[in-house]
């Protein structure tokens, strides 16, 4: 499933912390709607009922 991913570096020595930018991960799957490989005819009630996000 495509996600969002936040890392955040933590200092031990110091206690800083650093974020870092957000990535955005996408999937392959066919069935998740933010997938490059999500057909394009796949709309409607039957996309919602068998597809993913």
């Amino acid at each position: 499933m495509c996600c969002i991913r936040r890392v955040r570096n933590i200092y031990t020595g110091c206690g800083h912390a650093q974020d870092l930018p957000e990535q955005f991960v996408q999937c392959l799957n066919e069935k998740c709607k933010l997938s490059p490989r999500h057909p394009p005819y796949c709309q409607g009630d039957a996309c919602k009922a068998g597809c993913w996000q």
